[in-house]
């Protein structure tokens, strides 16, 4: 993982409470945009999202 994958990981797992496994599935995807990343903590939080509709939102272009 590069510097804002870490970054992004540490985010996820110390302020929204996201696993670790799916936080850094969520910043490799990301490429470690820490503001889609944190529209995916959003998405796993608010709406009980699951980690592969995470994914799959995220990815869409």
């Amino acid at each position: 993982m590069n510097e804002k994958e870490i970054e992004v990981v540490e985010v996820l797992t110390g302020s929204y409470g996201i696993y670790y496994d799916y936080a850094v599935q969520i910043a490799k995807v990301t490429y470690g945009d820490m503001t889609k990343a944190k529209i995916a903590a959003d998405m796993m939080n608010i709406q009980n999202a699951s980690i592969e509709s995470v994914i799959a939102a995220i990815t869409l272009k």
